[in-house]
């Protein structure tokens, strides 16, 4: 056997026990009786329902959200899903409890607000076309020692819009603009209640 990924066809709630996928391959198919294997979205790990876990086609029922270690938590639409039956497939799980040094992974695949890390924190941006209306608050004044990296997991030209990023040069600028590529990444880091930029791929910062 061999991993499969595919996406959330429909944002996933924390406590959500169904998931919505854009493709079956790899989960069992509808009415086929199959034990409980291991489903990733994200950085979050959670199981299939032991017996039917395909109500539908693209509608998995899963139990054990955050489980492995990790948290449960929210995910966008278009987030990354990779699944299993196989134990040895899996070489990426975690032995204990994420360290400051670890990053969490996060999907953004749609327009609207991006939360505010409070930790290490990988954002995909999964949309692919370009995002556009897309905001990333301040963090708190007492939010510092941490890093976030934006980085573009489509060919667009994302737009994700701040309050506060200072990348060395005059003032506080509002704009981050993506290259239209794979890879245009930016690295921020809270400072003082804003955005300082620590590393910048092919991102403009107007």
């Amino acid at each position: 056997m061999a991993l499969t990924a595919t996406t959330l066809s429909a944002a996933a709630a924390a406590s959500d026990s169904i998931i919505y996928v854009t493709s079956g391959t790899g989960f069992p198919g509808v009415g086929v009786s199959s034990k409980s294997q291991r489903v990733q979205v994200d950085g979050e790990f959670m199981y299939t329902v032991d017996g039917i876990c395909q109500v539908v086609s693209g509608q998995i029922k899963v139990r054990s959200r955050g489980a492995d270690s990790t948290s449960a938590v929210a995910h966008d639409i278009l987030a990354p899903v990779v699944t299993s039956a196989a134990g040895a497939d899996w070489v990426g799980i975690p032995s204990m409890p994420a360290y400051p040094g670890v990053y969490k992974a996060v999907s953004v695949g749609q327009n609207g607000v991006i939360a505010v890390p409070t930790s290490n924190t990988i954002v995909a941006l999964t949309k692919a076309t370009a995002l556009a209306s897309t905001t990333l608050a301040d963090p708190a004044a007492d939010q510092e020692g941490f890093l976030v990296v934006l980085t573009a997991a489509t060919n667009a030209a994302h737009v994700v819009t701040t309050v506060s990023a200072y990348d060395g040069t005059t003032g506080a600028h509002t704009t981050l603009t993506f290259a239209a590529y794979i890879g245009a990444s930016i690295t921020l880091a809270p400072v003082k209640g804003g955005w300082n930029v620590v590393a910048n791929n092919a991102v403009t910062v107007t």
